[in-house]
């Protein structure tokens, strides 16, 4: 697939007139800053209603409201999994597997019936523990599961179209207040999301944006891209949109001659592993002094090596706890995955190449910590994230 490099503007907002207008570069007096911080994050963007299926709405809708209407293996799980993991992996290690997983597949649409995360929490991790039970000890595969629930029309995120996303990102937009960085890359960024960043004062007051939305088609269209926010008063000679492999719209700045930022989002799941290195190879293609980030969804054996292939530093390795998705320890992560999601991974990163005209100062994990939001308290995002500071060579 032939690479397509767009030039396009940020947009900078105008109080006088209350708009936001175009500009394509930035000029400064003093050049580079002597200091330059940068952060990552995953937005966590949510799919419009209209395309989560009717079917899963209706079943969820239409779960019975009595256990007494449950079968009997379903009813056992929900009403003995907190008092005795034993006893109901024993039950569904005597069932057929198709009765296991069907069984699980109740469970699971109970559990999206009654909000259990917020009503009964221990009941969500109990649950959670034992399908990762019967994971571990080889009753099914998650290839079988997913298979079977399929057949269901549900997902185990469908939990996360109970939550207030519009107070979550309003949650978020207060974490870049505190966090205030020079540059912000942003991954799995929504039209809605950017029409919020438009009308918030701290951004307007701040920011530069890579995007803006100006229509409701426009609102529709955009979904899941990269956005990034670039400090007024750094200097900016260029910026633009990537489009390769199936990753479209990466965000690149150029900044000076021997300076590039990219905001990527690589493709996901062991199955990619080759694409990714291709994608950041392409993505590398444009630059000699490149700083990339973003969730890079790196996350075996073989992706740390395709790294030191291309030679490119990493800013987590100085970390003690480098995890950015983190099944154990983030609780909207839990949330969404009903528990069942247990797996650290370094997944987001901040690469660099070592001639670029900075150094590595100091790099810490960011928006650890919970928020109370639509009747929850939880992480904003499935994801940490990551902020690097560097400072002239």
């Amino acid at each position: 697939m032939k690479i397509k490099q767009k030039e396009i503007p940020f947009w900078q907002y105008e109080s006088s007139t209350g708009n936001w207008k175009p500009i394509f570069s930035v000029v400064t007096q003093d050049g580079l800053p002597e200091e330059l911080s940068l952060s990552i994050y995953n937005i966590l963007f949510q799919l419009p209603k209209k395309n989560v299926k009717v079917e899963t709405l209706q079943r969820i809708q239409n779960f019975p409201a009595s256990m007494q209407e449950l079968p009997s293996l379903t009813r056992l799980l929900i009403e003995k999994v907190e008092q005795s993991q034993e006893q109901c992996l024993s039950e569904l290690q005597t069932a057929s597997k198709k009765d296991a997983l069907e069984s699980f597949a109740q469970v699971f649409l109970y559990e999206l019936k009654n909000n259990t995360f917020t009503k009964q929490p221990k009941l969500s991790e109990a649950i959670g523990k034992l399908w990762n039970q019967c994971v571990q000890g080889g009753l099914w595969t998650i290839q079988e599961a997913v298979a079977l629930f399929q057949e269901y029309q549900i997902g185990i995120y469908c939990q996360a179209y109970c939550i207030d996303h519009q107070e979550r990102f309003r949650k978020q937009m207060q974490l870049f207040q505190e966090v205030s960085s020079g540059i912000f890359i942003l991954c799995e960024v929504g039209g809605a999301h950017v029409r919020e960043m438009m009308q918030n004062p701290f951004i307007q007051d701040n920011y530069l944006l890579s995007h803006c939305i100006f229509s409701e088609e426009e609102k529709e269209n955009f979904w899941g891209r990269n956005v990034v926010l670039y400090r007024k008063g750094l200097p900016l000679q260029k910026a633009y949109e990537l489009n390769l492999e199936d990753r479209a719209f990466y965000v690149q700045v150029r900044i000076a001659e021997k300076l590039d930022v990219f905001a990527v989002h690589t493709s996901a799941y062991d199955l990619q592993t080759e694409r990714r290195k291709k994608q950041l190879q392409q993505t590398l293609s444009f630059s000699s002094y490149p700083i990339v980030g973003g969730d890079l969804n790196i996350h075996n054996a073989m992706d740390e090596k395709n790294l030191l292939e291309l030679g490119l530093c990493d800013c987590s390795d100085t970390l003690e706890n480098p995890i950015t998705f983190d099944g154990d320890g983030n609780s909207l992560t839990q949330y969404i995955y009903l528990h069942c999601e247990r797996r650290q991974m370094k997944l987001d990163r901040i690469l660099y190449a070592e001639q670029i005209p900075y150094r590595l100062q100091a790099v810490e994990r960011i928006a650890t910590q919970e928020y109370s939001y639509g009747g929850i308290t939880a992480h904003l995002s499935d994801h940490f994230g990551l902020q690097a500071c560097f400072v002239k060579k």
